[in-house]
C-alpha cells in the first residue's frame, strides 16, 4: 500500500459516512466528523432515545453504541456513537440508512409528526 493510501481510505470513509448520516437520519440531528479516527458522535433530536435505537437497530442485526453507556450519571441519552465502515463501505451505508429510518420513526412516535430526514448536511458540533 503507497504510503498515506490508509490515512486517505480513512478521510473518504469519514466523509461517506458524514453523507449518509445527512442525508438519512432525522431533521434536528447533529453531528462533525471525526478529524481523525473512526468514530461519529452524533447528536439525536432531543426526543429519540439512545437505548430505545439500540434496541430496535439491535432487532435488525446493527450493532450501535448508545450515548448512556458512556456515563455513570444517566448522560447523552439522545447520543449515539458509530464506527466509521471497514472494509465493506456498501453494507455498512445500507445499515447506516437503516440506523437513519429507524431514527426517524422514532422520532415520529415521539414527537407525534412527520420527522422527515434531513435535506442537507447536518449541523456541525464543535
Amino acid at each position: 500500500m503507497p504510503r498515506g493510501a490508509g490515512a486517505k481510505n480513512c478521510a473518504r470513509s469519514r466523509e461517506r459516512m458524514a453523507q449518509v448520516v445527512a442525508a438519512a437520519f432525522p431533521h434536528g440531528t447533529r453531528f462533525t466528523p471525526p478529524q481523525g479516527g473512526l468514530a461519529f458522535w452524533i447528536e439525536l433530536p432531543w426526543h429519540v432515545a439512545s437505548l430505545a435505537l439500540f434496541d430496535a437497530a439491535l432487532a435488525e442485526g446493527i450493532r450501535i453504541m448508545p450515548g448512556t453507556v458512556f456515563s455513570n450519571a444517566g448522560r447523552f441519552d439522545h447520543f449515539i456513537r458509530l464506527s466509521c465502515p471497514g472494509p465493506q463501505p456498501h453494507t455498512a451505508a445500507a445499515a447506516v440508512l437503516r440506523i437513519g429510518a429507524l431514527a426517524c420513526a422514532l422520532a415520529l412516535a415521539r414527537a407525534g409528526q412527520a420527522a422527515a430526514p434531513l435535506a442537507q448536511p447536518a449541523a456541525r458540533v464543535s
